[in-house]
């Protein structure tokens, strides 16, 4: 073990938080907690955010699935973008509506088609503006994008 540890303190969290949403005045913001909140507490960081009431993040963004589980467990209201797209690894048949997958290939949303029966699923499309990691390619983003919303089974709910 690495005698090196990090350490948070949640007021400063909030106040750095306060001021990020000050600024971007009437938007919504994201929270991302992914990989433990970089290694701070998700869980920890997750609850500083959400006693703030009304300035509380309008979304919260995780890598896996199994963080959006847990924050949904900590009975967190807002939805959860999860990054990672879900495939047969993960274990979809605990999804909740809350949870926001990301898509950016019609084997993605293949994969999902039978998982939500009720209403629309709420994707966000990722874009590789690029880097060449993940995302559908910025010169096919547009075309992919009006593919997803020529679907019933999604509403795209963000892009990013």
């Amino acid at each position: 073990m690495r005698p090196t540890f990090a350490e948070i303190n949640l007021s400063n969290l909030k106040f750095n938080y306060l001021n990020i949403r000050r600024k971007v005045r009437n938007s919504g913001v994201m929270a991302v907690i992914k990989a433990d909140a970089y290694g701070h507490g998700m869980t920890e960081c997750a609850k500083a955010l959400n006693s703030l009431g009304k300035d509380k993040p309008e979304y919260f963004a995780v890598a896996i699935l199994e963080e959006a589980l847990e924050l949904i467990r900590l009975k967190s209201s807002q939805p959860v973008l999860v990054f990672a797209p879900l495939t047969k690894f993960n274990d979809v048949t605990k999804l909740d509506e809350r949870i926001i997958p990301t898509v950016f290939t019609k084997e993605h949303l293949n994969f999902l088609k039978p998982f939500f029966k009720r209403k629309p699923i709420k994707v966000h499309v990722k874009i590789d503006t690029g880097m060449g990691r993940v995302g559908v390619r910025f010169d096919e983003a547009v075309k992919f994008v009006k593919y997803v919303s020529s679907l019933k089974e999604f509403e795209i709910d963000g892009i990013y």
